[in-house]
C-alpha cells in the first residue's frame, strides 16, 4: 500500500504516491550509498584488496547471506537538499527497481559481518591468515595516528602487495 505524498514529505510533486518504508526515511538513505557486490574473498590476495578499499574514507565492507558488498557512502548527484529525488519522474530504472520491501537503510540490520576500518576488517584477516604480511601489522598503528598519515598508507599499499590502480573506475 502505498501513502499518499502529502502524509510523507512536504515538496513532493503532486500525483506521486511513496512506499510505506520510503516514507519513514527522512534521511534518504539509498541515495547516499552505493553498495556492489564483489566476489567471496577466499585467498590472501583477494583480503588484500579489500584491505584496500576500507582504508577509504566512507567505505565498508560487509557481507550478508553468504554475499560480501563494499559499500561506498556518497551522495546522488540528483538528490536536492530535502532529500526528494531531482529527477524522480525520470530516474534510472536501477532507481526504479529498487524494492523498498527489501530495503535495510531504514532500520539498523544487522549484517553477518560488517568492517567499517582497516582495523576491523584486519583483525579479522589475521585470524584466516595468521601469517599475513608483517609490515602491514607493524605499520597499521603508525598509519592512522594522524591525519597525514597518507605516506605511511602509500607505503601500506606498497608493501601489502594491492597494486596501484586496484578497482579504478
Amino acid at each position: 500500500m502505498l501513502v499518499p505524498p502529502q502524509e510523507v514529505r512536504p515538496g513532493l510533486p503532486a500525483g506521486i504516491e511513496v512506499h510505506p518504508r520510503c516514507a519513514r526515511c527522512a534521511k534518504s538513505k539509498c541515495c547516499r550509498q552505493i553498495s556492489v557486490q564483489v566476489d567471496t574473498p577466499t585467498a590472501r590476495e583477494d583480503f588484500q584488496n579489500l584491505l584496500w578499499f576500507v582504508a577509504h574514507r566512507g567505505v565498508a565492507i560487509f557481507a550478508d547471506e553468504g554475499d560480501w558488498f563494499v559499500s561506498i557512502e556518497t551522495s546522488c548527484g540528483f538528490l536536492e537538499d530535502n532529500g526528494l529525488c531531482g529527477i524522480y519522474e525520470f530516474r534510472p530504472p536501477i532507481c526504479s527497481d529498487y524494492s523498498a520491501e527489501e530495503c535495510d537503510r531504514d532500520d539498523d540490520t544487522q549484517y553477518e559481518l560488517l568492517f567499517e576500518s582497516y582495523e576491523e576488517l584486519y583483525a579479522y584477516v589475521l585470524v584466516r591468515f595468521p601469517a599475513f604480511p608483517a609490515p602491514t601489522r607493524e605499520l597499521l598503528p603508525r598509519a592512522y595516528e594522524h591525519p597525514g598519515g597518507a605516506a605511511d598508507v602509500r607505503w601500506l599499499r606498497r608493501s601489502s602487495g594491492i597494486p596501484r590502480g586496484v578497482a579504478r573506475a
